[in-house]
């Protein structure tokens, strides 16, 4: 898979930080091309420091005027799950202390009050931080 691949991919499932990655690599330290595997893109990240690429890419966002999603993430803890409108994934870990997490999209069902809704409909009018409900696991 090329990057320009993972590129179209983060832009579809709305993956904000992926797409502000792949712009600094390839246009603004020019150490990866869209052209190249996305094993390269992976090589660099691997090689630097994460608490040093987070100040570079928030400014590739600030610069780029690029908003994080928010969304409904499933949240892990010891024995129970949770949704939780967030920000960011870190945000709805720490509401819950938990173990993991993963966004949903937008067309996820998630049971709430015995009837499948969308994502989508559970969280219009809602403002975040915001947990939607949960489960025992």
């Amino acid at each position: 898979m090329l990057i320009k691949d993972v590129f179209a991919d983060a832009i579809e499932h709305d993956e904000v930080e992926l797409q502000a990655i792949i712009i600094y690599a390839t246009q603004e330290s020019k150490e990866c091309s869209m052209n190249d595997e996305a094993k390269k893109l992976n090589d660099y990240f691997a090689k630097e420091n994460r608490e040093e690429m987070k100040p570079k890419i928030n400014a590739i966002m600030d610069k780029l005027q690029m908003k994080r999603f928010r969304g409904v993430y499933e949240v892990f803890t010891s024995g129970e799950v949770f949704y939780i409108y967030a920000d960011t994934k870190e945000e709805a870990m720490y509401l819950k202390r938990s173990i993991g997490a993963r966004l949903l999209l937008h067309t996820d069902l998630i049971n709430y009050n015995g009837k499948n809704r969308t994502v989508k409909e559970l969280i219009k009018g809602k403002k975040t931080p915001h947990i939607i409900g949960g489960s025992k696991l």
